[in-house]
């Protein structure tokens, strides 16, 4: 499945299951420091950046991948969204066309099909970025347990990408009450938007055998100012 297709599914009850997304974007939007008018939220999902953003915004652009999620988006005169995939070749055209002054981009870019391009190409729109990202250490030891590479960029592979950024990292988990619930929560949450999905042998083998229902999550959180370059990876 790929990540369109997995956000879509997912769209009508991601509110109540991106718990981890929702921590997470709590925690970029502390770092933003002052109140910026003109806003991109880059594969904003239903919208929680604006629901949880502090300051008043003159003109937010919401982009996502998926029309299902941006059909949960709050509507507004100062809202517009767009339906875009950050991997076309023609992003960075289309988002040089827009207006802004910030862009935000939270639990997304670890679908980006070349981190290190993406990356590079946000840092040349001069403007200051807050972003945060899931390593492949996400779900490392069920990975682990069915022999499963993941779909998204290593730790590594991000600290090289960002270099000359201000870079930290957290760890979070999840238990659930049992393997049921926490494939359900995988499902539910569209974070296994991938074009390699767990096929029916490794899902049973979870099902009945994976010992301890815990999900790990590993995000980095980035912030880069133009005129203030930082580099701290922890």
């Amino acid at each position: 499945m790929n990540p369109n297709k997995s956000f879509s599914k997912s769209a009508t009850t991601y509110n109540n299951y991106s718990l981890i997304q929702q921590e997470v974007l709590k925690l970029l939007i502390k770092k933003i420091d002052q109140q910026y008018n003109r806003i991109v939220d880059l594969g904003c999902g239903t919208g929680e950046f604006y629901k949880q953003y502090r300051y008043k915004v003159e003109q937010l652009y919401s982009i996502d991948i998926s029309i299902d999620m941006l059909e949960q988006h709050p509507i507004s005169n100062n809202i517009k969204t767009i339906q875009k995939d950050f991997n076309d070749l023609d992003f960075f055209d289309f988002l040089g066309n827009l207006q802004f002054d910030m862009l935000i981009s939270s639990s997304a870019l670890q679908w980006s099909k070349n981190l290190e391009y993406m990356i590079k190409n946000l840092k040349a729109l001069n403007k200051p970025l807050y972003l945060t990202i899931f390593t492949s250490n996400t779900f490392k030891d069920l990975h682990q347990f069915i022999d499963y590479k993941s779909p998204i960029h290593s730790k590594e592979l991000i600290i090289k990408a960002t270099k000359g950024m201000e870079i930290s990292f957290i760890n979070k988990s999840l238990t659930f009450k049992s393997n049921y619930e926490m494939m359900r929560y995988i499902q539910k949450s569209g974070v296994s938007g991938s074009n390699k999905p767990i096929d029916l042998k490794d899902m049973k083998k979870i099902l009945n055998n994976y010992p301890n229902p815990i999900l790990e999550f590993e995000i980095a959180i980035i912030k880069y100012n133009s005129n203030k370059k930082i580099d701290k990876n922890l």
